[in-house]
């Protein structure tokens, strides 16, 4: 059975934190990245023998732990912290959290990638307006929200029913990035390991920017088969002039954002910010710079 749980929230580094987490000499994360055991109804029923099998290569010792992003998506997974305090009532949660306005992008980017390249959808936005419209309009029958993702205290809230405060360790991603070892010892102390040990920390996974640059290429590329006398060109023209004609039509397409619009950015740092203040609160921190 798992130790710890790394609860979320998605695209705030939990990729990254997983892999920190399973160098450490301390710890076995669980092979299955992301086994969303506690919240997915289907998984759940295969019951806590299969769970526990996942960890069955543990070393003696071992501090055993898993991140699945879909253990704070509520209202989605309403019973999953419930379900993990029956199964460990000791568990010791991390929560990562990021700008909520950013994450909101950032999510929706995923979905699209995920959409494109996974489920192999070709109908779907190519920007982040246009996927959030998306998501909304398609209500619960795809994923949570993003933006009920990013309410962070929402997501909390639902884990003190469950747990004491101290059972749950909230950090942020842009700790992660500036203080990588001081904020990674946190987590290691947290969950009862040697906060001393220094993972790794230059290899960077799962970005969303990596996505964003294939499909701004994908779009130039196809600018440029669309062009009228590409066809032409490939028999008439110098190879030269072919170059130049398509770099220039790649640059012109690379520089369509699929980011979220100033518009609606500007409306969710309005609707995050009473959101923001919460958790500012319970954190004892200042977080006002997420509302500039």
């Amino acid at each position: 059975m798992a130790d710890f749980c790394v609860i979320g929230a998605a695209k705030a580094g939990t990729t990254s934190l997983n892999q920190y987490l399973d160098q450490h000499p301390d710890v076995f994360m669980c092979p299955l990245k992301e086994p969303h055991y506690f919240s997915a109804d289907a998984i759940f029923a295969k019951g806590p023998q299969w769970y526990r099998g996942l960890y069955r290569d543990a070393a003696p010792g071992q501090i055993c732990g898993e991140a699945s992003t879909s253990y704070a998506r509520f209202p989605d997974g309403a019973e999953t912290p419930r379900r993990i305090h029956e199964a460990n009532p000791q568990m010791r949660l991390v929560y990562i959290v990021r700008e909520p306005v950013a994450r909101v992008e950032s999510d929706c980017l995923q979905t699209m990638k995920y959409a494109r390249f996974v489920a192999g959808e070709t109908h779907i936005p190519d920007n982040a307006d246009d996927m959030l419209d998306y998501l909304s309009e398609q209500g619960r029958s795809m994923r949570t929200l993003p933006v009920e993702n990013s309410e962070y205290m929402i997501q909390i809230e639902r884990y003190l029913e469950y747990f004491n405060r101290d059972q749950l360790l909230v950090i942020l991603m842009e700790d992660l990035k500036a203080e990588p070892h001081e904020t990674l010892a946190k987590v290691f102390a947290h969950i009862g390991a040697d906060p001393s040990f220094r993972p790794d920390i230059t290899k960077k996974l799962n970005r969303t920017e990596d996505f964003v640059e294939s499909v701004k290429t994908e779009k130039a590329l196809g600018a440029y088969k669309r062009f009228p006398l590409a066809k032409a060109l490939r028999s008439i023209a110098p190879k030269g002039l072919r170059a130049k004609i398509k770099a220039a039509l790649v640059s012109r397409e690379k520089g369509d954002d699929l980011s979220l619009s100033p518009e609606r950015a500007a409306a969710l740092k309005t609707r995050f910010r009473p959101h923001n203040a919460r958790l500012a609160e319970f954190l004892n921190r200042d977080l006002s710079h997420w509302d500039a």
